[in-house]
């Protein structure tokens, strides 16, 4: 497999380094720039993983630059490349969630070959074989996953929710998925899913020094652990009160690995649809507004609570007009809480 990687920096540098230990060849590196493309291949011959950056010689595409550039690549090479992209699938900023279906619809019926980096799935399959999973009366999902990402605000949501739904893709159907709650700060994200039957609770962050993932049903939750042993990485999930330890593989060297014996085999690593619900679940998820924001009932709060005749004029136009909406702002003043419903975009 000849195969090129648009997008160099740190997740495009680690599909280099599975693919080659792989057999695959480097042929072709595009960075950000010109000049940083030209560092990189400098670096690349140094080091003899490259000759000649030739994109005719491609066969597979890997995509691993800025998630806003993804979409402007996939449509100019998803007709003569076979390729692999990082997730998120894409994103435009300034398109709708329907917009996004529907490109994705155009990309995913073609015959054409793609494939999207959602290596955390098989710490699903992990979960299913474990006995304690034979109960299957559960009610609660709990996910929490901090990185050093530099995302923040609700991109958070479409780089971590990926994860969240290719996990939960193999342990549930996912055929109903209604948002309860969603809060959202500069560097974390609480969400409350209902999930089929299961009440999910999600705690996101990025730009953290200790980076966890942890995931499971009610009490049985396991966590990724890595620990080095003779300058060994090994991966391990582990659950202290059941006295769990499940040794595992990296999940992107697994997934590299898979996507490799695949691509001999011609066939793909993921199923069309499974990336496509799952890009579709996390787009639900991002678009998903609160009826008030949380900025604006802080900021109304702040205000009132320093300018108490504001809440009587509230009470005297609720008296005079008996609106429901000013009913609800006046009792959230009184009480200094508010259940908040939340209606879709």
């Amino acid at each position: 497999m000849n195969f090129g990687v648009i997008g160099p920096g740190k997740m495009g540098q680690l599909f280099i380094r599975d693919f080659i230990k792989c057999g695959a060849k480097l042929t072709y590196i595009k960075a950000s720039s010109i000049k940083r493309t030209n560092k990189i291949i400098k670096k690349f011959q140094k080091e003899g993983l490259l000759k000649n950056n030739n994109l005719k010689s491609v066969d597979s595409l890997v995509i691993s630059s800025k998630t806003n550039t993804h979409y402007k690549y996939i449509n100019n090479f998803y007709n003569k490349k076979k390729l692999l992209i990082e997730k998120p699938f894409f994103f435009c900023k300034n398109r709708s969630y329907h917009w996004h279906l529907n490109k994705a619809k155009v990309f995913l019926k073609s015959k054409k070959w793609i494939d999207i980096n959602l290596s955390n799935d098989f710490l699903g399959d992990i979960y299913k074989k474990q006995k304690f999973y034979k109960k299957k009366n559960f009610k609660k999902f709990f996910f929490k996953f901090y990185t050093g990402g530099k995302n923040n605000y609700k991109f958070i949501i479409l780089d971590l929710m990926p994860h969240f739904f290719s996990i939960m893709q193999k342990l549930s159907p996912c055929k109903s998925v209604k948002i309860i709650e969603k809060k959202v700060e500069k560097f974390k994200t609480f969400l409350v899913l209902k999930v089929d039957n299961y009440v999910c609770y999600i705690d996101l962050r990025e730009r953290q020094k200790i980076k966890e993932l942890s995931f499971g049903f009610d009490n049985f939750i396991l966590t990724r652990k890595q620990i080095l042993n003779k300058e060994t990485l090994k991966n391990y999930l582990y659950n202290k009160k059941y006295n769990i330890k499940i040794k595992i593989y990296n999940p992107l060297n697994k997934f590299n690995n898979n996507y490799f014996e695949n691509f001999k085999k011609n066939s793909n690593t993921f199923k069309k649809k499974f990336i496509y619900e799952n890009f579709k679940l996390t787009l639900k998820t991002y678009f998903f507004k609160t009826w008030m924001s949380s900025r604006l009932l802080k900021s109304l709060n702040c205000a009132l609570s320093r300018n108490t005749f504001v809440l009587f004029f509230f009470m005297s136009l609720l008296n005079k007009f008996n609106s429901k909406f000013l009913w609800i702002l006046s009792k959230f003043f009184f009480n200094n809480s508010l259940s908040i419903k939340h209606t879709p975009e």
